[in-house]
């Protein structure tokens, strides 16, 4: 399962990188990306249970069974789905603070998501 969630984070990572819009759903990676995150949902819960998403209403932070239920589409449409997803496959993966910055450090096309995941 590990190697599985590093390759969809890969994925991630590509077709946030990609300069046009119709690469977010290039080869159907996005059906790849859903599959395994209903298949995480199934499984008992890995992550660090710090929150994930962006601070909202009082600085509310959706927990991983909130953010898996944005999944039960059929398809990811947008960089802000992307960007779920991968904060997702992040949490699942237990990935520590650094590990995140450093995969996140790899999406340059994208200067809003680069933003919200980097600061920079």
């Amino acid at each position: 399962m590990k190697q599985e969630l590093e390759q969809v984070i890969n994925i991630c990572i590509h077709v946030l990188n990609g300069n046009n819009s119709d690469s977010q759903q290039i080869d159907r990676k996005d059906k790849f990306v859903l599959e395994t995150i209903q298949k995480i949902a199934k499984l008992p819960y890995q992550g660090r249970n710090l929150g994930i998403g962006g601070f909202g209403y009082r600085n509310y932070r959706s927990s991983f069974e909130d953010m898996v239920k944005r999944f039960e589409d059929e398809e990811i449409f947008c960089s802000l789905d992307w960007l779920d997803a991968i904060l997702v496959l992040y949490d699942f993966a237990n990935y520590t603070e650094f590990q995140m910055l450093e995969s996140a450090k790899k999406i340059v096309n994208d200067n809003i998501l680069s933003y919200c995941l980097t600061g920079r």
